[in-house]
């Protein structure tokens, strides 16, 4: 069988949260951690190093808190 390959978008606690929680898995070998993005490509890196992940990159886009809501 054919482990999920995650990308984690951000480097914040929720994330940090989620992939201790897959860490943590009995079967976590049926999952990996393959890449992490943030804002800023410090922070990515840190999370990428402090849980072993390959690929590291950032995004520059801006996030727009205005989210309009459909009916």
């Amino acid at each position: 069988m054919t482990s999920t390959k995650w990308g984690i978008v951000s480097s914040g606690k929720i994330c940090h949260d989620f992939v201790n929680a897959i860490q943590a898995l009995e079967n976590n070998a049926d999952h990996e951690i393959v890449a992490v993005a943030a804002r800023k490509i410090a922070s990515a890196k840190e999370f990428a190093a402090k849980f072993n992940i390959a690929k590291v990159n950032f995004s520059s886009i801006k996030f727009d808190n205005n989210f309009s809501r459909r009916s």
